[in-house]
């Protein structure tokens, strides 16, 4: 979702990005350092992906790998 939109922004869903994994890698992930609303995930193409879901980053920096703990939607580094 544009990052330029509030209405995106700041709601109850978590946002994962590769960023967020470099900065705290861990084994299990619940939630990046950003939220979006249900518009914000509406008006992009991520999903929302179930818990147990294995997150592969694919983008710098690449190959850093979590498991989700809870529903969490990704950037496209994933």
């Amino acid at each position: 979702p544009k990052t330029a939109e509030p209405t995106f922004w700041g709601g109850a869903i978590p946002w994962l990005t590769p960023k967020d994994l470099s900065d705290r890698p861990s084994r299990y992930t619940a939630q990046g350092t950003r939220f979006l609303t249900d518009r914000g995930l509406s008006s992009s193409s991520a999903r929302l992906l179930p818990p147990g879901s294995v997150l592969l980053t694919s983008r710098a920096p690449i190959g850093l790998v979590t498991i989700a703990t809870a529903p969490i939607a990704t950037n496209q580094g994933f």
